[in-house]
């Protein structure tokens, strides 16, 4: 996840490069996570991919702020979110929040997200 982060954070990073990061997410949860693996690991393996990315939500650079949004937006699409804690996607619904009301020029990837976790809640 450092590697993420860090790759968000450039200043050089580009859309294409934000896609990439949102794309490699959900493939890290989908080989972390096997039917035979225990729920409470299921919970550690999705907190721990969430979690940074939360953080950078509420980040003063606008890029890593977007692409944290897009890599959650692809985390929240996947199948691997159910196993998501209460306590985590309210923390991902909250920074996500305080993103939009920061900076409201940040609003495509942020509402993406935002739909994104109505989506899954319904």
């Amino acid at each position: 996840m450092a590697t993420i982060v860090k790759t968000l954070s450039l200043r050089a990073a580009s859309f294409a490069l934000h896609q990439a990061c949102s794309k490699v997410l959900p493939a890290i949860a989908r080989y972390g996570i096997d039917p035979t693996t225990p729920e409470e690991k299921k919970r550690h393996i999705i907190h721990s991919l969430c979690k940074p990315l939360s953080d950078c939500l509420l980040g003063t650079h606008d890029s890593m702020s977007s692409g944290a949004a897009l890599c959650l937006k692809a985390l929240v699409d996947s199948d691997n979110w159910r196993f998501a804690s209460d306590d985590m996607v309210n923390e991902v619904f909250q920074n996500n929040a305080g993103a939009l009301e920061e900076n409201p020029r940040q609003t495509n990837t942020h509402m993406s997200l935002v739909m994104a976790c109505f989506g899954q809640a319904q």
